[in-house]
């Protein structure tokens, strides 16, 4: 589907970079990846691409300062087409991603090699009508909708999950962000009293059990694709990166830094989605949404995510040793 184009993955997960060149080269697309903004600069200043995926969130320089610079700069890339990858944060728009500099949009996380292929091939035909330096194949691409992303890029802002909604206000119809939970105020019980605490346990378990802890399924297509081995080395790794993600999350809890609250959950909710750990990619995004909010009912993060992620986790580490 994307057979010989040249990609630049400007991306800083290493779990995501595994994901994301391993669903390129499944697509026939050879990928170079670059860990961070002035990397994929340095990168994009010497050699054309034909794509570049650009991830926002990046250390050194932020996806939003790379588009600004390829565009307004005279090196080899300055008409390439770019499309973002985010998992929400600042460009969570197909709009957004334009004035930004790029020619759309595609979420995280990466749910399926060819709805993947079918999103970068589809703005890519857009990028190319627009007068962008595009390259294709003239075979036609697959028919087939995107998974959980609208025409055009657009990311997703009411997605479903087993009736639950993703991105919108509801889980088990009690809003995670609200300031009620099954007719209670506030996640974790203000009022100190045993009641307020009962209701706070039954909201944690609303949110439990809202929907499929894990999914295998992305992990299971890469089988496939990469071979068991490489999966369970992505695994593992996943596995310490994810770690250490909970570990800065608590941290930023404890400190009441929203801002690195929001980075915390941001680096979460797309480590987690790539792997198929669906219930904490689903509160790493709510988080990431609101973390002012978040802030308001702390034992959530405190005592929730660690459940969520202890299930998923296992289910991981079960499944690499199956692989190795």
């Amino acid at each position: 589907m994307l057979d010989g184009l040249s990609v630049l993955l400007a991306e800083d997960n290493a779990t995501n970079q595994l994901v994301v060149a391993g669903m390129l080269r499944a697509l026939g697309a050879q990928p170079a990846i670059a860990p961070d903004g002035i990397a994929a600069l340095e990168r994009a200043s010497r050699q054309p691409f034909d794509v570049l995926l650009i991830d926002i969130e990046m250390p050194r320089l932020s996806g939003r300062e790379l588009m600004a610079r390829l565009r307004e700069g005279e090196g080899p890339n300055r008409d390439a087409p770019i499309i973002v990858l985010t998992a929400h944060g600042p460009v969570t728009s197909h709009g957004e991603a334009v004035s930004a500099g790029a020619d759309g949009l595609i979420a995280k996380p990466l749910v399926s090699v060819e709805s993947f292929g079918v999103q970068v091939r589809s703005i890519l035909e857009r990028a190319l009508a627009a007068g962008r330096r595009a390259t294709l194949d003239t075979a036609p691409a697959p028919a087939s909708q995107p998974n959980g992303v609208h025409p055009g890029g657009v990311h997703p802002s009411g997605g479903h999950l087993n009736g639950a909604a993703i991105n919108g206000a509801h889980v088990n119809g009690a809003p995670l962000n609200g300031a009620y939970v099954n007719g209670v105020s506030g996640m974790n019980g203000t009022n100190g009293t045993n009641g307020h605490r009962a209701a706070a346990d039954a909201a944690d378990h609303d949110v439990i059990d809202a929907g499929p802890r894990f999914d295998p399924a992305p992990l299971s297509a890469l089988v496939g694709l990469s071979g068991g081995a490489r999966v369970a080395f992505l695994i593992d790794r996943a596995v310490s990166e994810i770690d250490a993600a909970v570990a800065d999350l608590e941290r930023a809890r404890g400190a009441a830094d929203v801002e690195a609250l929001r980075r915390a959950a941001h680096a979460l909710a797309g480590m987690a989605g790539s792997v198929g750990a669906v219930a904490l990619t689903t509160l790493a995004r709510e988080v990431d949404e609101a973390p002012e909010a978040t802030l308001q009912r702390a034992d959530t993060i405190q005592r929730v995510v660690p459940q969520l992620w202890a299930h998923a986790r296992g289910e991981m580490i079960r499944m690499a040793a199956g692989l190795r």
